[in-house]
């Protein structure tokens, strides 16, 4: 795999760090942004609760930027965008996704 921005350095992919789930690319792209959870190495655990509950599937990591937040005493939500690739969801369950750095989807 050879992600945009291949030889810079290590992917910013670390626990309580936003990570990218790519949904759509191309002319428009679309993309869901959670919390990591957790890192081993290559492997990284990231929503704790399910994206859309797909069991085994292939979706695109990325780094992710937090442009902005929205507080509120009712429901506050970050303004993210999505980055550089850096790996592969593997799977989507009932505790979070689960995927790999550097292994590309099929």
């Amino acid at each position: 795999m050879t992600p945009r921005g291949a030889g810079t350095s290590e992917p910013s992919i670390a626990p309580g760090g936003g990570v990218g789930i790519k949904l759509v690319r191309g002319d428009v792209e679309i993309a869901a942004i959670c919390t990591v959870t957790y890192r081993d190495r290559d492997r990284v655990l990231a929503c704790g609760h399910p994206l859309l509950n797909l069991g085994p599937t292939d979706l695109m990591m990325t780094q992710a930027n937090v442009n902005g937040l929205f507080p509120s005493l009712q429901e506050s939500f970050k303004f993210a965008s999505a980055g550089d690739e850096v790996g592969s969801f593997r799977q989507d369950r009932a505790t979070g996704v689960f995927g790999y750095l550097g292994k590309s989807p099929g």
